[in-house]
Order: structure tokens, then C-alpha cells, then sequence
């Protein structure tokens, strides 16, 4: 069973007015976001993810009680094996629960709903899973929120169904707005940003769109000046495994060059 919502990423941890077994769809602004109350001492799981994009958030709530710690984690294939490591956050909520957020990729969350579970681990003794009962509904109701949120940025379900292989970064977009030199680099005090860049075959973007803005026009120009210039990307693919024009939406952009 699924139950349909509307609110912000904020929101989707905890739902009181679903039941715990079943999952929600939250039609967020910016994000589609999948989540499920454990039943009994089973931890909560959340998946915020974004259209045409390889990197998502995971969110399990309702831990043990733990400090507040960051770590590298691992999610745990169907194998066993742990894929590479990610950066692991943990803290608690408004809500007073404890919760652990990571990364995600678009294969990974396949694996999980294909095996129906995600585990995390972690160092000293870190390892949290939730079952994903009726994956096969849950994937799909979050495919069908990205096409809708696609849509808001100009995109069509159609023009990503002939992507059998979608655009990707060839490294961190973020990477090419920092330094450990803090003087050439300032923190968005307004949030992030985020756009939805037009990649041509060759692998080179050719436009950029701002969708989530900083609230200060030169911020955006700068970052979109830059990834246009100097960021680099795999083409995405059609069926036959020939490059086509794709799209590709940016993680969030936290800081900006100065100099």
C-alpha cells in the first residue's frame, strides 16, 4: 500500500498518519521522497531522491539513541561485498530521533529493492537495515514522482525514457566550487543551488538552468559559468549503447568561488 503526500523533505522522516508497514510518497518541491515507518523495533528508511540524477539521500530514523558523529559507511550489497564508502552523518531531528543520513546511488537502490532490504555499516560496531517490503510498488510510485517532478524542469518522461544509460559526472560537481584555501571560496548562507544541465553526445554541457537558486543573481551566474566551462561528463546512452543528448541535474551546491 502506498499513501500519496505533499509537503517538504523536512516532513518525510515521520508521518503519523500513515501506518507503519505501508509507504508514502511525498511529493516535495524539489525532491521525491519514498519513506516507511518500521513495524515494531524496525527502524524508519527514507529515499529523497531527485530526477536524472546518479546520487540520492538515505535516511534511516528512529535509532538507538547515538551521539552525533560522522563517519565513512558502507551500504551492503546482496552479496555481502560493501560498495565504496560514503560519508555518514548522525544526529537527531527536530522530532528528538536519531538519524542517519548517507548517500545513495541509482544501482545501489535498485539492489536494495531488488533484494527487498539496505543495510548500512559503519566503524565501531555501526550497522543499521530496514526491510523494503512490496519494493516492486514502492520503486515504482518513486519513478513516477521523478517524471512528474522531471516535467516542473522542462523534461519529459519521454526524452528520459530513451536514456538506457542517463548522463553522469565524470567526478564531483562540488569539488570544482571549493579549496582548502577558505579565501578563495565562501559558504551559501542562502541554502545551495542546484541545475539542470543540457548534455550534448560528445559529453560536453551546453546549457545550464538554475532550479534551485541561491537568492543572489551573481551566485548562480558564477556557478553556472563554471560547470559550463569545466565540468566534465559521460554521454548518456540509448538502447544500442550509442551517445545521445541527456540531462543531468547537479547535486547541491553549497559554496561559491570568490576569486
Amino acid at each position: 500500500m502506498l499513501a500519496v503526500l505533499a509537503g517538504s523533505a523536512a516532513d518525510a522522516a515521520k508521518r503519523p498518519r500513515v501506518p507503519p508497514d505501508k509507504w508514502a510518497i511525498d511529493y516535495a518541491r524539489e525532491y521525491c521522497i519514498l519513506s516507511r515507518d518500521g513495524v515494531g523495533s524496525e527502524v524508519g528508511v527514507a529515499f529523497r531522491t531527485r530526477p536524472m540524477a546518479d546520487e540520492h539521500d538515505l535516511l534511516f530514523y528512529r535509532l538507538p539513541s547515538q551521539k552525533k558523529a560522522s563517519f565513512k559507511g558502507s551500504i551492503i550489497r546482496g552479496d555481502g561485498s560493501a560498495a565504496a564508502e560514503r560519508w555518514v552523518l548522525v544526529e537527531r531531528s527536530i522530532r528528538r530521533q536519531t538519524i542517519a543520513e548517507t548517500t545513495i546511488t541509482g544501482q545501489e537502490m535498485a539492489e536494495a529493492f531488488a533484494r527487498a532490504r539496505v543495510r548500512l555499516t559503519g566503524p565501531n560496531g555501526f550497522d543499521v537495515q530496514a526491510p523494503l517490503p512490496d519494493a516492486a510498488k514502492a520503486s515504482a510510485a518513486l519513478r513516477t514522482c521523478e517524471e512528474d517532478l522531471a516535467k516542473r524542469w522542462g523534461v519529459a518522461p519521454a526524452e528520459m525514457a530513451t536514456w538506457a544509460t542517463a548522463a553522469k559526472p565524470k567526478s564531483d560537481l562540488r569539488e570544482l566550487f571549493w579549496s582548502k584555501d577558505l579565501s578563495k571560496v565562501g559558504m551559501l548562507q542562502s541554502g545551495h543551488v542546484r541545475a539542470v544541465l543540457d548534455i550534448d553526445a560528445s559529453g560536453r554541457a551546453v546549457k545550464c538552468s538554475i532550479v534551485e537558486r541561491s537568492r543572489v543573481r551573481w551566485v548562480d551566474t558564477k556557478i553556472c559559468e563554471a560547470l559550463l566551462a569545466e565540468a566534465r561528463f559521460d554521454p548518456a546512452r540509448d538502447a544500442s549503447g550509442r551517445a545521445v543528448s541527456g540531462k543531468v541535474v547537479t547535486p547541491r551546491i553549497r559554496s561559491v568561488r570568490l576569486r
